[in-house]
């Protein structure tokens, strides 16, 4: 009774590589809805994440966890490397124009200079 005690082999191994599959399929369908981009390169990966699985099976379980994360690093890399070039390319958005400066009236600057009414009466 000890053997069914134990997981398969087999069936660890591909449920590992569905799971992270599945969750870049998801993660490529919730990026869809609201239109955040790139996608491309998360939904490629899931074909290699599914090869991890036979890679598993005949190197062992650490190789295919070291393929998993280098698959995954290697498409978010080259996500993040076409993200920073599209930054790259887009134009600056056009500085906003300086505000004009205010222009002050004759009789503000006569008043200021002490040339208004309350020059007179402040000698009185």
């Amino acid at each position: 009774m000890l053997w069914f005690a134990l997981p398969n082999a087999l069936s660890v191994l591909s449920v590992t590589a569905a799971g992270v599959a599945c969750y870049l399929a998801g993660d490529t369908a919730f990026r869809l809805v609201p239109g955040i981009r790139p996608v491309r390169f998360r939904a490629l990966a899931v074909v290699p994440v599914l090869a991890t699985a036979a890679a598993g099976m005949r190197l062992g379980a650490a190789c295919q966890l070291t393929g998993l994360v280098l698959v995954l690093l290697g498409a978010l890399a080259a996500e993040a490397r076409a993200v920073g070039t599209a930054h790259a390319e887009a134009p600056a958005p056009a500085p906003a124009p300086a505000p004009a400066p205010e222009e002050h009236g004759s009789s503000a600057g006569a008043a200021g200079a002490g040339g208004g009414t309350g020059a007179a009466t402040g000698s009185g």
